[in-house]
Order: structure tokens, then C-alpha cells, then sequence
């Protein structure tokens, strides 16, 4: 299919909406139907995992021998393309501010240069991308979109269980009922254990999600603790997406709430820090390796890891091509 094609695709799901990604490489590379003997849910499920190009080296590329062997379809959505990966190049909100959210003004302090707050927008961006995948006729469809911050951990056998409603999103909610300036009541998520889209949600709000940003150059608030906020306060008002808690979600290490074939969990710096001589890749290959051995609360570790029992990760060094998704 001709890119000509896919962008009149992508434009019919929604007017006027400005593209605010760029494809790094040909868009049927995260998105090419996966093996046959692969389970008919994880088929259709396409994880989109978000990052920045400071944590390709260090978060991703672990990613990418760890847990990610075991999925038929990921990318990744960053600032930058990861070279031999499937991935996704976010615009910087001061390329897309005007035309996604109608706005003149500059885009406000916190949504500039490279800080969290320019980061949070990668989720909203990566949801446009996503409807792009929506759009483009596959051979197996994908009907799950699962977000995923760059420190999570994808349990295979528990992706397969969740299934987002057709019209909602799954997302485990940190503080519920949460109420803006507008008396808006919005269930907010946290915590990086990920959003979970059907593909009938991503079709319908995805075009536009960018434009999300509106809100915060019309004065919702925005700053480290608010601007996760923004996207769930956007869906909830403007296209009446309301959250929904899941325990296959399960953020901030917060295990001890999670189901018992969680999907997604969320590995704060204080889960590997506390055990000396173990880093982030390796305690990711040490979970790759429980749930393998399908090892009951496999998310719990033991207080003393044997690292010969847990999954080698020799993370690709970049070259294009070094990588087969």
C-alpha cells in the first residue's frame, strides 16, 4: 500500500487532524501479521511502549531481549527513532501546538524543550499513531492498544486475559473522581502500569488526542503531578471515555493489588535498588524467567536472586537490522 494511501486513510477518521508523529521506517514493521502458531489474543494486541532517546540505551534496548522476545507486535513511541527497532518519532509539541490544538500562543514552559511535561504528550501522540494502525486494511487486525511506560514489565500470559471494552479504556486509576476547575470528575491513571484502548476507542479519539493539549493552554493546570492528567481529563469531557480500574494494570511496584497474571507491571527504581548488584535489565531478565517457568506470584522476587536462573539479555547494539520483531 502506497504512504499516499495510508494518509488518506488516516484522514478519514478524523477532520482536520494534524499528524504530530513521523514513521521511522515503514509502518507495516510494527504492525505485520504476526506468526500463525502466536495465540489469536496477543495477534491482536500491538504494545506501544513509551520512552525518550536518553532511555533507549538504558531502558529499551533491556526491553528488547527481555520481555519483548515473547511479543508478536511492539514499538516504541519516542522523540526518536530507535535504529533497529520498530518505533515511532514523536514531534516536539512546539511542532504540532498550532495546527492540532488551534492555539497561536507558544505552547506553555512545561510543554518545551525535553522535560517530563513534553514527554507526557508522547501518550497522547502515540494514540494518533495508533489510530493510523487502525486504519491500514491487515491481514490480522489489531483490536488492543497496551501503553506501557519504558520501566514496565509485559507478561505475555497475562496480556492475553485483558481485553479492554469496546467503548473505554482500562487504566489503573490512582485517584478516582478526581475534580477539575469545570467540576469535570475525571478518573485519572498514574504510575506507568499502562492504558489499555479497544480499537473502536483508538478509531474514534485518536486522530485528534494531540489536540488534547488544548486544555492546558486554556488554564488546566500542568505541571510534574497534573500532566498525566490532561489526556484522561481531555477523553473523559470531550469524547466521554471514562477510565476504568484493572488489576491486570498495576503501577508504582503496587504489586500487592495486583491481579495474579498481571499484564503490565511498573518497576520503580526503589524494586532494584534496594538489592545490591542487581540492575534494571537484570531484574527484568529474572521475571522473563519466572513467568517462563510459570511461577506463581512470579512479580514477587526472592530477596536473593541467583542470576544464573534468570533470562541472559544481550540487548542489540543498534545497527539496523539487528533485530527481528
Amino acid at each position: 500500500m502506497s504512504p499516499m494511501l495510508h494518509t488518506a486513510l488516516f484522514l478519514l477518521t478524523g477532520t482536520q487532524a494534524y499528524r504530530a508523529f513521523e514513521l521511522c521506517g515503514e509502518l507495516q514493521q510494527s504492525i505485520a501479521p504476526p506468526p500463525a502458531n502466536i495465540s489469536s489474543a496477543l495477534a491482536r494486541t500491538l504494545v506501544l511502549v513509551v520512552s525518550g532517546g536518553e532511555m533507549h540505551q538504558r531502558r529499551v534496548r533491556p526491553l528488547a531481549c527481555t520481555w519483548a522476545r515473547r511479543l508478536p507486535r511492539w514499538a516504541v513511541v519516542s522523540d526518536e527513532c530507535v535504529e533497529g527497532l520498530a518505533s515511532v518519532r514523536t514531534k516536539s509539541p512546539a511542532e504540532w501546538w498550532a495546527e492540532a490544538t488551534g492555539l497561536e500562543d507558544a505552547p506553555p514552559p512545561s510543554l518545551r524543550g525535553r522535560g517530563y511535561g513534553a514527554a507526557q504528550t508522547r501518550w497522547a501522540v502515540g494514540l494518533q499513531y495508533a489510530a493510523l494502525v487502525t486504519s491500514t486494511p491487515l491481514a490480522v487486525p489489531v483490536d488492543t492498544f497496551v501503553f506501557s511506560d519504558d520501566d514496565g514489565f509485559v507478561s505475555t500470559r497475562g496480556l492475553a486475559l485483558l481485553r479492554p471494552p469496546q467503548s473505554g479504556f482500562l487504566a489503573y486509576l490512582c485517584y478516582r473522581n478526581r475534580k477539575f476547575k469545570d467540576d469535570v470528575e475525571v478518573d485519572v491513571p498514574c504510575g506507568g502500569g499502562g492504558w489499555a484502548f479497544s480499537a473502536t476507542s483508538v478509531a474514534r479519539v485518536g486522530p485528534k488526542a494531540p489536540g488534547c493539549f488544548f486544555h492546558v493552554g486554556r488554564g488546566l493546570p500542568t505541571n510534574r503531578h497534573q500532566n498525566s492528567h490532561v489526556l484522561a481529563y481531555c477523553l473523559a469531557r470531550d469524547y466521554d471515555v471514562r477510565g476504568t480500574h484493572e488489576d491486570r494494570l498495576c503501577p508504582d511496584g503496587a504489586i500487592e493489588d495486583c491481579s495474579e497474571d498481571p499484564a503490565i507491571v511498573h518497576l520503580p527504581k526503589r524494586l532494584f535498588r534496594k538489592r545490591p548488584g542487581v540492575g534494571f535489565t537484570l531484574y527484568l531478565g529474572c521475571l522473563l524467567a519466572a513467568t517462563d517457568a510459570d511461577r506463581s506470584n512470579w512479580q514477587r522476587l526472592p530477596v536473593r536472586l541467583d542470576s544464573k536462573q534468570c533470562v541472559p539479555c544481550h540487548a542489540p547494539t543498534g545497527a539496523a537490522g539487528s533485530m527481528t520483531l
